[in-house]
């Protein structure tokens, strides 16, 4: 296994699809039923917590009835009414539900109905909605905007803002460096050194994972808020090999899926991607549906012509690379910063902080619900003049919150 294919799949591994496949369609038990009706659970209808059973007998001499759930029996009924009830719990799982009539001439009827599970995209997303917010008029960030002064709308309708916060919420990040060869050195080290300033201006509850990369991981840390790990976690690294980038981003996304509140990727890189299997269309899809803001700090040799190729890409495919992860950073509501020189790097490190702690934090609940897989675009607007927002502009809707 090549170390793209394997950065792939341990980032599969460490986060699961939570989507279940459909499964075949359900199909009625073949043997005879005779004249049982069973009219409660309602067939084809997922059937969830306390659950009735109810069944109909054309009149004849029955000596008794008795259900079964799963093959569970639910007990015996002599006279009607034919009914019984059982709590099924909260698991979304299909069920068989049978029931059985002893008539008194020894005849036994039987009734069998399946009930599905709940299919995914059946479910709908009432969560609180988050958007991050950055203001700025001229390029200076507004830090004294109220609630009043912001509006929202989510599928176009307007919404109501339920919690306002500012921008010291609590964030998780991964910082995600390029120590590829062409990094060696003093860039390299730089580089680690703007990572730094990023750490040392984390707040008590924020998270971070510093994680350098070349065409495999070269270091990792845990996720962590102790200064003191995460800057041992950048000593004494040595660059070496190829970049792949598409990859490894997606290893962060798919890191950050599992954390709560707001999730940021801060890329570094000098290089171009000329390793990686995954193709950066693939990893925006993944980044559309990700809560995680992207920011690139762009390094000088991205933006001299772009004329190389590699045994993926030729330059041409290089290039739509570039585009398509600039479109991916600019619609997670991050942007692309470009660095004269690895020295710039501390500088940068500290303003995307910076950037982060000056966001309105806007919450509410969408007064439609959100189908999974569904897009929903999100607009908001300030009621002051001059002044230029900086948001993810929607969300993709979710099994689960």
């Amino acid at each position: 296994m090549t170390p793209a294919f394997a950065v792939v799949a341990a980032a599969l591994a460490l986060s699961p699809s939570a989507v279940p496949s459909a499964g075949a369609p359900f199909e009625p038990d073949p043997r005879p039923t005779g004249d049982i009706v069973i009219t409660r659970p309602l067939a084809g209808r997922p059937a969830l917590g306390m659950t009735e059973v109810v069944a109909e007998l054309e009149p004849r001499g029955v000596a008794h009835v008795e259900a079964l759930v799963d093959g569970r029996s639910l007990g015996r009924r002599e006279t009607p009414p034919f009914r019984w009830l059982i709590d099924l719990g909260d698991a979304n799982v299909a069920h068989r539900f049978v029931v059985r009539a002893l008539l008194d001439d020894g005849t036994l009827l039987e009734r069998v109905l399946l009930t599905p599970s709940l299919r995914v995209d059946d479910r709908v997303d009432l969560a609180l909605r988050q958007i991050y917010v950055g203001a700025a008029r001229e390029g200076a960030s507004i830090d004294d905007l109220a609630r009043d002064d912001f509006s929202i709308r989510d599928g176009g309708r307007a919404e109501r803002l339920v919690t306002f916060e500012r921008g010291d919420v609590p964030l998780t990040a991964v910082l995600l460096i390029d120590a590829s060869h062409s990094m060696r050195g003093a860039r390299l080290e730089t580089a680690v050194a703007g990572a730094r300033a990023f750490i040392e201006g984390m707040l008590d509850l924020d998270r971070a994972m510093l994680l350098l990369f070349a065409d495999d991981v070269v270091q990792a840390t845990r996720f962590t808020g102790f200064p003191e790990v995460l800057a041992a976690g950048a000593g004494s690294v040595e660059s070496y090999g190829s970049t792949a980038i598409n990859d490894h981003l997606f290893l962060a996304l798919q890191l950050l899926e599992a954390r709560q509140g707001r999730r940021v990727v801060v890329l570094l890189s000098d290089g171009v991607d000329n390793t990686s299997v995954l193709d950066m269309r693939q990893v925006a899809d993944v980044a559309r549906r990700s809560q995680a803001m992207l920011y690139w700090l762009r390094l000088p040799f991205l933006r001299e012509g772009l004329d190389v190729s590699s045994i993926w890409r030729d330059a041409a495919g290089h290039r739509r690379q570039i585009d398509a992860l600039r479109r991916a950073v600019r619609d997670s509501g991050g942007r692309v910063l470009d660095l004269a020189d690895t020295e710039a790097a501390r500088r940068a490190f500290a303003g995307v902080l910076g950037e982060l702690r000056a966001q309105y934090v806007l919450g509410y609940y969408p007064s439609r619900a959100t189908r999974a897989g569904e897009w929903r675009p999100v607009e908001v607007r300030v009621g002051r003049p001059g002044v230029k927002l900086r948001y993810r502009p929607g969300y993709v809707g979710r099994t689960s919150p």
